[in-house]
């Protein structure tokens, strides 16, 4: 009996360990849900997209801090700048000239992306990009392993967002992106977690 338990004590332990969900997960969620909640009322054509823009541009003005000075890093200051004037802008004009269906499948787009960049750091033999993604040094025998894990956790979400698009439910779709990032943030340091264990426990 207590071996059935033991697995179980165990997984609930690696989310009890995981840090609180960060404000860059919690603000684009209340904007997503908020937004949509106040256009509906006065353009009910654009508020998914008004939505999804809002929620955007909260994530990447959170993310620009953290993640300028290692991309600035490897690729200079000026290139940098272009590179994030572009992939801010764009996505950004998309979002709002686009249709509701094809706004949603921005989610797809991306985690399609971020899935592309984790297989390429995978194959790419230096491991820069790894790095970049994770520059502490400690993490340095786990990077392959994390980032199997969060390649396999961006295709489950492109899975999972293609499937409440197919379902047709706007309003089903907003409240499960919303909560998605809670969901991710713990399954994701779960998974790191593990992975630290198994790494301790083999060395």
């Amino acid at each position: 009996m207590y071996q059935l338990i033991r697995p179980i004590r165990v997984f609930f332990l690696l989310f009890q360990v995981s840090k609180p969900v960060p404000s860059a997960a919690i603000l684009p969620s209340v904007l997503l849900l908020s937004v949509w909640l106040i256009a509906d009322r006065f353009a009910p054509a654009m508020a998914v997209q008004w939505a999804i823009a809002a929620a955007f541009v909260t994530f990447v003005s959170l993310q620009v801090p953290r993640l300028l000075p290692r991309i600035a890093f490897l690729i200079g200051p000026g290139t940098t700048a272009t590179v994030t004037l572009f992939a801010t802008t764009v996505p950004l004009l998309f979002l709002l000239g686009t249709d509701a269906e094809t706004a949603q499948r921005a989610l797809s787009i991306g985690t399609l992306l971020s899935a592309a960049v984790l297989v390429t750091g995978l194959l790419e033999k230096s491991g820069a990009i790894l790095r970049l993604i994770w520059p502490d040094r400690r993490m340095e025998p786990m990077r392959q392993d994390i980032a199997r894990a969060m390649s396999l956790k961006y295709l489950a979400v492109f899975m999972l967002n293609e499937t409440l698009i197919l379902h047709g439910r706007v309003d089903l779709w907003l409240g499960v992106v919303a909560l998605l990032p809670f969901a991710l943030h713990y399954l994701s340091s779960a998974a790191t977690t593990l992975i630290f264990f198994d790494h301790q426990r083999r060395s």
